[in-house]
């Protein structure tokens, strides 16, 4: 899913010299980009990949006429997102179950 041009799911993949550090998911539907699966290498953090790379899915969306995304935080994301002009609206539980 996602690899399709025509899928409202798209994928994306930062890379630093030739290799993969980071990746991001945007969904779109009902006039909505959903940002999504925003990830970075522990060894790459903190070097503005996160931030960059949601950065370009935000682009993506607005070319594509978006002008509203969402999108849910870990605690380590939050002041990223923030820096990048979202806005906190509610919290959602999450429970993981690791076996």
């Amino acid at each position: 899913m996602g690899l399709d041009a025509s899928s409202p799911l798209r994928h994306y993949l930062a890379s630093v010299d030739g290799e993969p550090v980071g990746t991001s998911s945007i969904f779109f539907g009902a006039g909505v980009a959903g940002i999504y699966d925003v990830s970075t290498l522990p060894a790459h953090r903190r070097k503005g990949i996160g931030a960059a790379i949601t950065r370009s899915a935000m682009t993506i969306a607005r070319e594509d006429g978006y002008r509203m995304a969402i999108l849910h935080s870990s605690a380590l994301g939050n002041r990223v997102y923030q820096s990048l002009g979202f806005k906190e609206c509610c919290r959602i539980g999450q429970f993981v179950w690791i076996p």
